[in-house]
């Protein structure tokens, strides 16, 4: 993957990871002699093949710094204290397979390093190279201003829809609280985009508090049927019960 690629790829994967919580790894296979274009292609190909090895599909190699040092992100490898402990064993498998595709020679050529996201940026790009996010800046500029005329759109649009449907809401909710007794919303913690937990807000539909005996009985009769036919209800078979 060239470095523009991979520096991109790079950039994807962090702010995937400060929005999902789950950290990464980005591996530096560094080498001044045997990663040079001309310096023996073999060398590269067995390196390659060896990384293949060790990692998994849904991780990514390509040049962190052409011709010099290789990088290897390996993805959503879980919370961010799991991060550290991940590394020895990424370290004990690479080494493995480099050992099996190099020479003594080679391999002492060759510096592994590992940084762990969160743990090893410190809030900008950090310990990771500046000029590896240069090329990205005034995409991530005119992506910024991009995301704001959309997120000013949405804003814009749904306090239009609230007051053009005001009305109707209020209407809801006075027959809501006229036919029964409980709530006008019913409100539930539910999991959102990236893991992330939101109120979810519905008007109530169904009756508060309601006895759920009768709805067991049913579903253990259901269940308990050697027939394996539904209950009948009026002379048909019901999933649920009527009325």
């Amino acid at each position: 993957m060239p470095q523009d690629v991979f520096a991109r790829m790079l950039y994807l994967e962090r702010k995937r990871s400060e929005r999902s919580g789950r950290s990464f790894v980005l591996m530096l296979l560094e080498s001044n002699k045997l990663l040079k274009a001309g310096s023996g292609d073999d060398v590269l190909a067995r390196v390659l093949q060896a990384l293949s090895e060790s990692i998994r599909d849904t991780d990514v190699v390509g040049w962190y710094e052409e011709d010099v040092s290789l990088g290897v992100i390996f993805t959503e490898l879980g919370a961010p204290d799991e991060g550290k402990p991940v590394v020895g064993a990424l370290l004990t498998k690479v080494t493995d397979a480099l050992s099996s595709a190099l020479s003594i020679n080679e391999i002492n050529e060759i510096r592994l390093s590992f940084r762990v996201f969160p743990d090893d940026w410190e809030g900008g790009s950090g310990e990771i190279a500046p000029e590896l996010y240069d090329g990205l800046f005034h995409k991530v500029q005119r992506n910024r201003v991009s995301r704001i005329a959309k997120r000013s759109m949405d804003v814009l649009g749904s306090l239009l829809a609230l007051f053009v449907d005001l009305p109707l809401f209020a209407a809801i909710a006075i027959a809501i609280k006229m036919t029964s007794r409980g709530p006008v919303f019913f409100r539930q913690t539910r999991v959102g985009q990236y893991g992330r937990e939101f109120t979810f807000l519905k008007f109530r539909s169904m009756y508060c508090n309601n006895d759920h005996t009768i709805h067991l009985e049913y579903v253990k009769q259901f269940i308990g049927d050697e027939t394996g036919g539904a209950p009948e209800q009026a002379g048909e078979a019901q999933y649920k019960i009527a009325d």
